[in-house]
């Protein structure tokens, strides 16, 4: 599970030991209740406590999100559920460098960046899927400049809901070589990351800031950057699309402001754009379009269609 680099950094320390211990125990058991009770106590002996109070806060943001949203109270509570695990791969994290007092190097850096797998690692195959996407593709982003390179629609829309939950808090919290923003310097941080590329998926952070600005009850952002804030909450998710680098990585994907997805792609036999697959906002496939067969193809069946085809099973 751990790389080379990895385990050296970790040797020689209390925590590689409870490490060992905690795979160990893990080899030991098949079920995902058993594996999340000593991932849950794992927690409590590696005293992660500022990891563990993100964790919670990321969910309680996620689940608001994904409320705001149009999810139901069901799902809503699966994703907290989930997000609360979404960091679980840290507990193999070295300690100086989570707690290290400035910004890490690049081979730090590389080091943070195997939590996500290793968090899907340590809950396992028995983990429902939808739990060990939010562990493994918190951190991809919409552009496919993320840990795993995932582009778009390719990621799972519980670890786009999270992904933005997750950047939030981060802004928002201090750490030891940074103070935390305020809310209204968190929203236009956030805002300010759209546009240096796509990095949140466009519908979604539109309703996070709606969302925050609606909460914002003690007037912490200030009249003029609510209005601009609203207005970008206003404004067409396809307006980041159109601005990225290269808008073909989206591969025809298309976002309506009310959260519709749509697919086209280019068919060279008609030469029109087609319509192949169309989701609505909360992600769920409403029409997916049968590949397509090249016209040549087409041609030989038609005049092929005197000879029986033989039988067998259909898929």
């Amino acid at each position: 599970m751990l790389s080379q680099t990895h385990a050296a950094a970790l040797a020689q320390t209390e925590q590689y030991d409870l490490g060992m211990d905690l795979l160990s125990r893990l080899q030991r058991v098949t079920s995902y209740s058993e594996r999340l009770d000593i991932l849950e106590q794992a927690e409590e002996q590696f005293g992660q406590l500022e990891v563990r109070a993100h964790a919670l806060r990321v969910a309680d943001a996620a689940r608001a999100l994904s409320l705001h949203c149009g999810f139901d109270e069901t799902y809503a509570n699966r994703l907290y559920n989930a997000t609360r695990l979404h960091d679980i791969g840290k507990l193999f994290m070295p300690t100086q460098i989570l707690e290290k007092d400035g910004r890490p190097t690049d081979d730090e850096y590389a080091l943070i960046r195997e939590h996500a797998r290793h968090g899907g690692d340590l809950l396992g195959p028995s983990a429902p899927e939808f739990v060990r996407n939010v562990a493994r593709f918190h951190h991809e982003r919409y552009d496919g400049k993320g840990y795993n390179n995932l582009v778009g629609e390719n990621i799972p829309i519980e670890a786009r809901l999270v992904q933005v939950a997750d950047v939030y808090d981060a802004l928002r919290s201090k750490r030891s070589y940074k103070p935390g923003l305020s809310e209204e310097g968190t929203l236009e941080s956030m805002i300010r990351m759209q546009g240096y590329g796509v990095m949140f998926d466009p519908y979604l952070l539109r309703r996070f800031v709606e969302m925050r600005l609606a909460a914002d009850h003690d007037r912490q952002i200030s009249p003029e950057k609510a209005e601009e804030f609203a207005a970008f909450a206003k404004s067409r998710p396809m307006d980041d699309l159109a601005k990225a680098a290269d808008p073909a990585v989206f591969q025809g994907w298309q976002i309506s402001a009310d959260g519709q997805r749509r697919r086209k792609v280019f068919d060279e036999t008609i030469k029109y754009d087609v319509l192949v697959e169309k989701r609505d906002a909360l992600g769920e496939v409403k029409f997916r379009l049968e590949d397509r067969k090249p016209s040549s193809d087409m041609a030989r069946e038609a005049d092929n269609s005197n000879i029986p085809a033989p039988r067998g099973p259909r898929f």
